[in-house]
């Protein structure tokens, strides 16, 4: 059975923006799952395979960078990622139960 996909972002991003040079796609999932509609030979926009576990360890090891409202953004984002997304908040978990 042939599926009939849209175009992908990867191909249509540069049609979109085309007054940039370089493109990234960060395909975020909890596992880190390989997208289904991943164009490996695409050299021109390039996809990141991301699990939210990655992100927490990246905000982890970046956040003594920053200070102020963005060390603040960071820091509640990294807590919503590892107490909501992930569960690794045991009283949420239990809660949850």
């Amino acid at each position: 059975m042939e599926l009939n996909c849209p175009p992908t972002s990867q191909k249509r991003l540069p049609t979109i923006y085309k007054n940039y040079s370089q493109y990234i796609i960060i395909f975020l999932t909890p596992s880190g799952r390989i997208s289904e509609t991943l164009d490996q030979t695409n050299k021109q926009v390039l996809v990141i395979l991301a699990s939210y576990s990655d992100i927490v360890n990246i905000l982890n090891e970046i956040l003594q960078q920053f200070k102020g409202k963005t060390e603040y953004f960071l820091r509640q984002f990294n807590i919503h990622l590892k107490g909501v997304i992930l569960m690794q908040d045991s009283v949420l978990k239990e809660k949850c139960r």
